[in-house]
């Protein structure tokens, strides 16, 4: 690792360490987040009162306030079907409530076939204005075909509290901070010739604080890093890499008159130690806008935002442009919107490596300039049905493509057009009853072609039902389809259409022990994540997972 990745680290430790207000708070990206099945919440403020009054969020109608901390998932059947996230909680700052036992912790393990095997436990401690929580776990599998076996091993904690300032503005604060470990080992199954393996380190470092109360000043600051090292085993000789990636963001809302003003900034960058000489690609990002009412329930934003950045190659990209929405709130259960708003990007080494695998090591990273970034969405929640319905469409240069035509996947710029419609809801067909859908047409071209994106399927669609057949046993089915999808640039290779059939069901079997079976590909469908990588069969696993408080 070199003098560069070390100074990062150390920074990184100074700054956060020391103090526990500094947190992060992962937003979703706003050109691809859907609602769930309800809407988070934000608004006047309601007093509890305990011990001590803090304050809280109110919902609107039709909304509900989720307050535990943090649910852990159920274990993975294989270890590449279903890609492990890092083990601390991800995205909003961490709810509070009062229970009456202030220890939660729970343990799980399931076997399925492929010699597949996992287990892990759950712990957390929440006291009236502070709170820990952990979580570990293993998984291994016996590999579904040639050199795909491999095993994960995971381990985070992070710690949340409330921090009470004298500043009559700010008041309370909400902070955490949180580190999560994993190891990956695993075949490179599509690499042809002698058996070539691969193990990956992945720290991340969380911190964020943010305002408790979401009325008048907020104030939110981010500050965290991802940490890789890839190792490769492969004749005629091994090869590693590290990449260090931290970033830093913030927003600030107040009220000005009869608008709000609206600001945030963000800053991102790799340290990238590969093989051979290369830059760290970086992206710096800031925005204002104010937002104010121009009718009733009727909302009107406007601004600019500048964005700037470097490619791993050494090149630079800006990009200056307004942005604007329109909102009309219909009412609590209706919403229709406008925007438009340019942007840069840049996709890290975390996420390219998190969506595949099997990606070589050293990938040319570069920020993605969004030149043209518009659309609308409708949103509806009334009575069985939640439903939000969004048409979003980019022009790009530097888009980075999955290029899978050789064995050995790598990332390629392009410039793009892409048009992009999607829906996502729930059917609340009876109280015992429910189903989850969601849907993308995607047509996306590279500029001056006609020919379909790589790895890119135009038409992807979902379902999933779910039956309440007891008290105690719930049953579920579902169905994917995606379009087939070109390998390389030209479409003159393809992965065939695809539809995977599922279906499972949990039990409670004793007051705090419940049994989970899962049938993954139910028909067995024979089909590849790309090419030279062919993915399991049917995968049949049974879980267990124990609440012990």
């Amino acid at each position: 690792m070199t003098t560069r990745t070390l100074f990062c680290l150390v920074v990184l430790f100074l700054v956060v360490a020391p103090s526990p207000s500094l947190a992060r708070q992962q937003g979703a990206d706003t050109t691809t987040t859907v609602r769930k099945e309800l809407p988070t919440l934000e608004i006047p403020e309601l007093t509890i009162v305990g011990k001590k009054a803090i304050e809280l969020p109110f919902a609107r109608k039709g909304e509900i306030y989720d307050v535990p901390v943090y649910e852990a998932p159920a274990p993975d059947s294989s270890l590449l079907l279903e890609r492990l996230q890092p083990g601390i909680p991800v995205g909003s700052l961490p709810r509070y409530e009062q229970r009456q036992m202030p220890w939660r912790w729970s343990l799980e393990g399931a076997l399925g076939n492929y010699a597949s095997a996992g287990a892990g436990g759950y712990i957390d401690y929440s006291a009236e204005r502070w709170g820990i929580s952990g979580k570990g776990g293993f998984h291994r599998t016996g590999g579904h075909t040639e050199n795909s076996s491999g095993t994960t091993t995971l381990a985070g904690a992070t710690i949340h509290s409330l921090v009470a300032t004298d500043n009559d503005v700010l008041r309370t604060m909400r902070a955490s901070f949180g580190v999560s470990l994993q190891h990956e080992s695993y075949g490179l199954t599509g690499i042809v010739g002698p058996s070539a393996h691969r193990s990956r380190n992945n720290i991340v470092v969380d911190g964020r604080m943010g305002s408790l109360n979401r009325q008048g000043l907020v104030l939110d600051m981010n500050l965290g890093a991802n940490i890789w090292k890839v190792s490769d085993e492969h004749a005629p000789a091994d090869s590693e890499v590290s990449v260090v990636s931290p970033k830093v963001d913030a927003s600030l809302a107040a009220d000005i008159g009869a608008g709000r003003l609206l600001g945030d900034f963000s800053y991102e960058s790799s340290s990238l130690d590969y093989q051979h000489p290369t830059e760290s690609p970086s992206l710096l990002s800031f925005a204002g806008s104010v937002r104010w009412g121009i009718g009733n329930r009727v909302f009107l934003q406007a601004g600019g935002r500048y964005s700037g950045g470097s490619n791993s190659s050494g090149g630079r990209r800006s990009l200056v442009a307004p942005l604007a929405r329109l909102t009309w709130e219909i009412d609590d259960g209706r919403s229709i919107s406008f925007w438009f708003e340019p942007q840069m990007r840049l996709e890290t080494y975390d996420e390219a490596v998190k969506l595949n695998p099997y990606i070589g090591r050293e990938l040319v990273l570069q920020p993605e300039r969004q030149i043209l970034n518009f659309g609308s969405a409708v949103w509806y929640n009334r009575g069985m049905l939640t439903l939000e319905v969004k048409a979003t469409f980019i022009k790009s240069s530097g888009k980075s493509l999955t290029i899978a035509d050789s064995g050995r996947i790598r990332l390629e710029p392009a410039e793009v057009f892409q048009s992009i419609v999607a829906a996502e809801g729930t059917v609340r067909a009876s109280e015992r009853t429910r189903i989850n859908f969601s849907g993308t047409l995607q047509p996306s071209f590279e500029d001056g072609t006609t020919t379909q994106l790589p790895m890119t399927p135009v038409l992807k669609l979902g379902a999933k039902g779910e039956l309440d057949v007891l008290p105690i046993l719930t049953v579920w089915s579902s169905v994917d389809y995606r379009s087939k999808e070109n390998i390389d640039r030209t479409g003159t290779r393809t992965l065939g259409d695809l539809v995977l059939v599922g279906a499972g069901a949990t039990v409670s079997v004793l007051s705090r022990v419940v049994l989970s079976f899962d049938a993954a590909n139910l028909l067995n469908s024979s089909y590849s994540w790309w090419d030279g990588y062919p993915a399991p069969g049917r995968v049949l696993t049974l879980g267990a997972k124990l609440r012990l408080q």
